[in-house]
């Protein structure tokens, strides 16, 4: 998910199918998820942040914080990496731009 750093609009990609099942159960080997996104045409120029959020699969609590994987990625403020409790996105530190 990307989000505007000045207008906080939020542009969401899609993975192909869900990400929970070919993960390791410990940080024993490395996993790659390819998420689509793209950036529609009106889209706002500037940095976007990059964030990560998997919210819970069933539509009545998917909108629910409580309910989203957390990322075990403690905050870094020096990268600027911290979760958000209350959209349950993890910011990763990595900008885009877009121009």
């Amino acid at each position: 998910m990307l989000r505007q750093s000045t207008t906080g609009e939020l542009i969401a990609g899609k993975s192909a199918g869900d990400v929970r099942m070919p993960l390791a159960p410990a940080a024993t080997i490395s996993t790659t998820i390819e998420v689509l996104l793209a950036i529609p045409a009106a889209a706002a120029t500037g940095d976007y942040e990059v964030h990560l959020a998997l919210p819970d699969v069933w539509p009545s609590i998917e909108n629910d914080p409580r309910f989203a994987v957390r990322f075990a990625n403690a905050d870094d403020t020096a990268r600027s990496q911290r979760w958000d409790a209350a959209t349950a996105r993890f910011r990763t530190g990595t900008t885009l731009t877009v121009e």
